[in-house]
């Protein structure tokens, strides 16, 4: 029995609104859960979020916490107004984004393979751990993938259509990317290479076309006025366009290892390599040193390069091979931490793609027993690598203590423990980085005073206590618990709570000094 063309589009439909749901349960089954913390990063953009939220402290570039564009901020800012200030909410944010994400991603994949490889494109991007474990946290670097899509799809199709709403479209997404996170601005660098490509290669003129033309001067109208008041800023404030960069470039002298040359070819081959052989060593970007890619899926990459290398001179092929490699350099381009999860979250979009390529094979057999056969091998074969993904992250991954422990899950316990315990303004014992998430955390109720000073400056605020005859709680989180050890006047003390997280380790105490 031959399906007819309707038949087949609807069933794909089907399909492709299943695999988005099921896209939305890895995105938020038990998010308040995992990741359990927050990280002073993240808590730096729910605190602004807060800000924003109540009216206050709107920029194009928060400065603070070592500087971040505002886009995310305000998304977050945004979902706090409907949901409320948590963690839950923050994260939700990223989960949002991560499937508008998916559902640009089918259109693209679409446009450019049809609707078959876009189901397939679809289905591997959404069980993604890689893509997961960003559209679960609070870093505003998830917004990279879905402004990289929405730019090609819409320009694409403003290139097909000549429609002028697709090419205003895709001017907002490329002005809107200046305002994601910084690896986004190796994305202009992609259409200048397709552009040469066009001439050079393809030995075509497009701008010969009127309509083109004009499509184009609204393209670039329609980024330039979405992106000058970053421009703006820029202008002024020259240090924030690169962020960090300058600070961990693998041009700076003082990251090299053996010269640059030496420093450029290591971080290079160990970018290339976190797919398939050691991927990211932070935890809160990756099960540390596992390919960032599933082993299956890793070939198919790799088989996906190959496809592409052959048919270079297609556009199609062209786009999704220059895509990958500048995408890859803002992790290319640093010494440290390297490889970067998410400095190169940028190439999401093409691994998938590339990885899709080689099931175009499998499509084109006639045979009604070879395509059964090759279905139910498929089936299987995407269900096996689904739940290998899902073990990796919610059940390896979710468990980890260093997990618990890099997204600071203790701060969360101990924030959550002062909102409910009522202790009169309690002094809290930790740095100022660190207090990024327990300030973020914390309610009115909680009224803290911050503490970082060392034993000898921790004894001589508990005399001075005692002289005035005032009773306070004294907290000390995860970092200063070793103070109890040398500050003469807590080893008289006995804490009143000591608090252990689920490993049983002691991640808080609390002395009543009177």
């Amino acid at each position: 029995m031959k399906l007819s063309q309707i038949q087949i589009k609807t069933l794909i439909t089907i399909l492709v609104a299943l695999v988005i749901v099921l896209g939305i349960f890895l995105r938020f089954y038990q998010l308040n859960e995992i990741p359990f913390g927050v990280y002073p990063d993240e808590a730096a953009n729910g605190t602004n979020a807060n800000q924003i939220a109540e009216g206050e402290n709107f920029q194009v570039f928060f400065e603070d916490n070592g500087g971040r564009e505002g886009l995310y901020v305000y998304l977050v800012a945004g979902v706090f107004k409907l949901f409320g200030s948590s963690v839950w909410s923050l994260h939700a944010t990223s989960a949002l984004i991560g499937i508008f994400t998916l559902i640009l991603f089918y259109f693209l994949a679409k446009e450019l393979f049809g609707r078959k490889i876009g189901l397939i494109a679809l289905f591997l991007f959404s069980i993604s751990t890689w893509h997961l474990t960003f559209s679960r946290d609070g870093f505003r670097g998830i917004l990279v993938p879905l402004i990289t899509i929405g730019l090609l799809y819409f320009l694409i199709k403003a290139y097909r259509s000549k429609k002028v709403v697709f090419w205003v479209l895709s001017g907002v997404f490329l002005g809107l990317g200046v305002y994601s996170y910084i690896a986004f601005r190796m994305v202009p660098l992609i259409l200048l290479l397709l552009f040469l490509y066009y001439y050079f290669v393809q030995k075509k003129r497009f701008w010969e076309s009127k309509l083109v033309r004009k499509g184009v001067v609204i393209f670039l109208i329609s980024a330039f006025i979405v992106a000058m008041p970053f421009l703006v800023h820029s202008i002024f404030h020259p240090e924030d366009f690169l962020g960090r960069a300058g600070g961990v470039s693998i041009f700076n002298p003082d990251l090299w290892e053996g010269g640059f040359i030496k420093t450029a070819f290591t971080s290079t081959v160990k970018t290339l390599g976190m797919f398939n052989f050691t991927g990211d060593y932070n935890w809160r970007h990756n099960l540390v040193g596992m390919p960032m890619l599933n082993f299956w899926v890793g070939i198919l990459f790799l088989w996906g390069i190959l496809i592409t290398i052959v048919n270079f001179k297609k556009t199609r092929y062209f786009l999704i091979l220059t895509g990958l490699f500048v995408m890859l350099l803002p992790s290319i381009l640093t010494a440290e931490g390297v490889p970067h999860a998410l400095r190169a979250i940028g190439v999401l979009p093409f691994i998938y793609l590339l990885a899709t390529l080689p099931f175009r094979y499998f499509f084109r057999t006639k045979k009604f027993l070879s395509g059964v056969i090759i279905l139910v091998l498929g089936i299987v074969f995407l269900a096996s690598i689904t739940y290998d993904n899902y073990r990796r992250y919610f059940v390896t991954y979710a468990e980890k203590e260093e997990v618990y422990s890099e997204f600071r899950s203790d701060l969360r316990e101990l924030g959550e423990h002062l909102n409910r315990n009522s202790y009169n303004s309690p002094i809290v014992l930790i740095d100022n980085y660190s207090e990024q998430s327990l300030e973020f955390i914390t309610d009115e109720n909680a009224g803290y005073k911050r503490f970082s000073g060392d034993e000898r400056e921790l004894d001589e605020l508990i005399k001075m206590t005692k002289l005035i005859e005032k009773n306070f709680y004294l907290v000390l989180s995860r970092d200063f618990l070793q103070l109890a050890d040398r500050s003469k006047q807590l080893k008289k003390l006995e804490p009143q709570e000591t608090v252990k997280n689920k490993f049983d380790q002691e991640i808080f105490k609390v002395y009543l000094i009177k």
